[in-house]
């Protein structure tokens, strides 16, 4: 039971991150807002499984990282 909730847990954090994405392309600001909050709460989550998966879980923080600083930083609005 344990497995499977956490299963559905990232099976829906996943749903987000796909809806960001579609609104980040969109050029819709929430899509930013959802995107960097998504972000920072897999970073988050990652952190912990440091010592679990340290290639894996460096890997996965860098990345968000640079997700962060790539919705942070602005865009063109020409």
């Amino acid at each position: 039971s344990n497995l499977s909730t956490w299963g559905w847990i990232i099976l829906v954090f996943g749903i987000i991150q796909l809806l960001a994405g579609y609104l980040v392309f969109a050029r819709n600001d929430a899509g930013n807002l959802l995107g960097v909050a998504a972000a920072v709460i897999a970073a988050v989550i990652w952190f912990f499984f440091l010592f679990a998966s340290p290639f894996g879980a460096f890997l996965a923080l860098i990345l968000n990282g640079l997700v962060i600083y790539g919705l942070t930083i602005g865009r063109d609005t020409r």
